[in-house]
């Protein structure tokens, strides 16, 4: 689980039984995807989506990166580490990268790399996310790999002075890694490195009311003027997206 058992079976609610069913299957003791049947499998995908449990990878290491405080937990497959390769070489230059995966196949762990490799160089990273309710969950997540970093979350249910104080340390470049929803693609930042939109297809990054906008189209250009690369992620991508890798414009 990636939380206490009982935060995750709240943010289920009551309805859901079959995902109540295997959180606390899983809250017990450790589960094996082969252990699971097809039903459960299903659920499985939900769950690692909303970020309330995560794959653990065999006799995973902690091991510090390069002095940025990066917690290195599970080691890189050969596939991940030649995307890593490809994005980190470009670092400081603009482009666009699409990493398409299936739900649990390792698009954070890719991102998490790249990001101690921003931070290494003493740049800034800038990760959005399509809905609220994921970000508790991945600041967690980054609060655990990044024990040293000042993360700044920017989301519209936040308290006006908290998201306040969180804009100043992303503009004065205090916070090295600023989390948020799509309002997070308008925060000032002092010294922007990579941009990373996890599940760039959601229709949650389009702003419908008053300033209307797409943060994903926003951080793809926001990237370009600051020339640096810009990872958008999904298991299941945009048509445009998918278009764009295809013909190499991505």
């Amino acid at each position: 689980l990636a939380m206490p058992l009982d935060e995750a079976l709240t943010r289920i609610g009551a309805r859901a039984k079959r995902k109540r069913a295997l959180v606390e299957r899983i809250g017990d003791d450790s589960v094996k995807r082969s252990d699971l049947e097809t039903e459960d499998r299903t659920a499985l995908k939900d769950l690692l989506h909303l970020q309330l449990v995560e794959a653990v990878l065999p006799d995973a290491v902690p091991v510090s990166h390069g002095g940025t405080g990066f917690i290195r937990k599970y080691p890189l497959t050969e596939v991940q580490s030649a995307v890593v390769a490809s994005i980190t070489g470009g670092l400081g230059r603009y482009k666009v990268h699409l990493i398409h995966g299936i739900t649990g196949s390792g698009k954070t762990e890719i991102y998490f790399h790249l990001i101690a490799d921003v931070i290494a160089a003493g740049k800034q990273a800038l990760v959005l996310v399509p809905e609220i309710a994921l970000t508790p969950a991945l600041r967690a997540a980054f609060a655990e790999r990044f024990p040293d970093a000042v993360i700044s979350i920017q989301h519209s249910a936040m308290p006006e002075q908290v998201r306040v104080a969180g804009w100043i340390d992303a503009q004065t470049g205090t916070a090295q890694i600023v989390v948020g929803t799509r309002l997070a693609a308008l925060a000032p930042m002092a010294n922007l490195g990579l941009i990373v939109v996890d599940e760039e297809q959601d229709a949650s990054f389009k702003q419908q009311e008053g300033l209307r906008y797409s943060a994903r189209d926003v951080a793809i250009y926001r990237a370009s003027q600051c020339t640096v690369p810009v990872v958008l992620c999904s298991a299941t991508p945009s048509l445009e997206s998918y278009q764009h890798a295809l013909t190499g414009r991505y």
